[in-house]
C-alpha cells in the first residue's frame, strides 16, 4: 500500500518539478536574505554609506544566487522574468505557477530570517527613535522588508513620486533587467559573454538599476523579493504600514509594474530584437563555411537519394551547437542538418545538438551559435546552413572518406 503511495506522488511531483521548485525557492532565498539584510543593516547600524554600497549588495545577492542554483532550475529568481520567458516562448506555462509559489516562499523565509537575527536590534532601534510599530513613522524600519515610494530614506522635500510615476518607474526599471537577460542569453547574439560570466554581469545590472531608480521607489524590479518580506513584516506588526503600505498601492506598484516590464521586454525581444539578431548571425559571421561543391551526387555503394539504400561502410558525424535556451536560428540549424541526414542511408549520418557551453562546446572551441561541426571540421559559425548545403558538405566528406579507405 505504502508503494502504491509513493508511486502516485512520484506522479504527481515529477522529478523536474521537485528541481524547478527548490531552485527558485533556494536562489530566491540567497538572494533576498543579501540584499534586505544589507537594507537592514544601513537602517539599523548605518554599515553601508551610501546607495552604491546598499547596490553592490543586492548585485552580489543576485549572481551567487543565480551560480548556486542554474544547474537546479532556469535560475529566474523573479516572477517578473519568468513570466517573460514564457511570454518570449523559452519556458513552458506549466512551470510557471511552481516558480511564482518557490520565488515568493523563498522572499518569505529570506525575510523571516532576516527578522529573526535582528528583531533585538529592530525594537532597539524603534525605542530610540520613539516609533510605534504599525503607525506612519515605521515605515523607517518597514522598509527593511518591503518598497516604498518615495523613497523613505530620501529627502522629504525633494523626493516627489505619485503612483503613477512609482508604476512607471518599476516598469522600466524591470524592462531594463529583464531585457539586458534576455541579449546575454540570446544565442543569436554573437556578441554575447561566455555563460561563465553572465551571473555576474545581470547581478550588475541590477546594481545600476538601483543606483539610478532606488532613490525614487527603493528598485524593487521583483514582486517575489517585494511581497515575501512584506507579508512577513505585515504578521510581524506592521499591519497596514506594510500592506498596503501608507501610500496604498504597492500591488500596483511591485507587483503589477514589474510584471508589466517583463511583458513588455519579452515582446520587445521577440517581436523585434530576436528577428533582427537571428538575420544577422545568417548574413555575417567570423567564420564562412567552406565552398559548396556543387549538385549532390551518388556516392560509391550508396545513395544520396532520399531514403536512399546500399549504404556505404562510412559514416559521417554532425555537430550543431546552440544555446540554452535555444534560438530561432539554432532551432533552424538542428532542423537543417536533421533534414539533410534523411537523405542518407540510416545510420550513415548521425546529427547530435549540443550546447555551446558543454564540455564538448568547449572541446571545440565554441563561441558563436549556431556552430555546425561535419566530421570534425566547422562548416558554419553564427549561420545556419541550408538543408541542401549541408547535404553537399557530407557528399564531399564521405567522397574523401571513401577515396582514403580505397587507397
Amino acid at each position: 500500500m505504502m508503494g502504491t503511495n509513493n508511486k502516485g506522488w512520484e506522479k504527481l511531483i515529477s522529478h523536474e518539478v521537485v528541481q524547478g521548485f527548490t531552485g527558485e525557492l533556494l536562489g530566491t532565498f540567497i538572494l533576498v536574505f543579501f540584499g534586505i539584510g544589507s537594507v537592514a543593516v544601513t537602517v539599523l547600524f548605518s554599515a553601508h554609506s551610501g546607495l552604491l554600497q546598499v547596490a553592490l549588495m543586492w548585485g552580489i545577492g543576485v549572481s551567487l544566487a543565480i551560480y548556486c542554483t542554474r544547474h537546479l532550475s532556469c535560475a529566474h529568481l523573479n516572477p517578473a522574468v519568468s513570466l517573460a520567458m514564457v511570454a518570449a516562448g523559452r519556458m513552458p506555462l506549466r512551470k510557471l505557477p511552481y516558480y511564482w509559489l518557490a520565488q515568493v516562499l523563498g522572499a518569505f523565509a529570506a525575510g523571516m530570517l532576516v527578522y529573526g537575527i535582528f528583531s533585538g536590534s529592530i525594537a532597539s532601534f524603534e525605542l530610540v527613535h520613539n516609533i510605534t510599530r504599525g503607525t506612519g513613522a515605521s515605515v523607517k524600519t518597514a522598509m527593511m522588508f518591503g518598497e516604498y515610494f518615495p523613497n523613505p530614506g530620501a529627502p522629504a522635500d525633494l523626493a516627489s513620486v505619485s503612483l503613477p510615476l512609482a508604476f512607471l518607474v518599476e516598469t522600466l526599471g524591470t524592462s531594463l533587467l529583464v531585457i539586458t537577460i534576455f541579449m546575454l542569453t540570446e544565442g543569436c547574439n554573437v556578441g554575447r559573454p561566455s555563460s561563465e560570466i553572465v551571473p555576474i554581469l545581470i547581478g550588475l545590472t541590477v546594481t545600476a538599476i538601483i543606483g539610478v531608480l532606488a532613490p525614487l521607489t527603493q528598485a524593487g524590479l521583483n514582486p517575489a523579493r517585494d511581497f515575501g518580506p512584506r507579508l512577513f513584516a505585515y504578521l510581524a506588526g506592521w499591519g497596514r504600514v506594510a500592506i498596503p503600505g501608507p501610500s496604498g498601492g504597492f500591488f500596483t506598484v511591485y507587483v503589477l509594474g514589474p510584471l508589466t516590464g517583463g511583458i513588455l521586454s519579452a515582446l520587445l525581444f521577440s517581436r523585434v530584437l530576436e528577428p533582427v539578431m537571428e538575420r544577422k548571425t545568417q548574413t555575417c559571421a567570423c567564420e564562412e563555411a567552406p565552398p559548396i561543391f556543387g549538385k549532390v551526387e551518388s556516392l560509391p555503394g550508396g545513395t544520396m537519394s532520399r531514403g536512399g539504400n546500399q549504404p556505404t561502410p562510412d559514416s559521417i558525424k554532425v555537430l550543431v551547437f546552440g544555446a540554452t535556451p535555444p534560438c530561432a536560428g539554432c532551432l533552424q540549424a538542428e532542423r537543417e542538418a536533421q533534414r539533410a541526414a534523411q537523405r542518407f542511408p540510416a545510420g550513415q549520418v548521425v546529427v547530435e545538438k549540443h550546447d555551446a557551453f558543454s564540455v564538448i562546446g568547449k572541446e571545440n572551441q565554441v563561441s558563436v551559435t549556431p556552430t555546425i561541426i561535419v566530421a570534425g571540421r566547422k562548416v558554419a559559425v553564427g549561420k545556419v546552413l541550408t538543408e541542401d548545403q549541408i547535404a553537399e558538405i557530407v557528399t564531399t566528406q564521405l567522397r574523401c572518406n571513401h577515396a582514403v579507405s580505397s587507397a
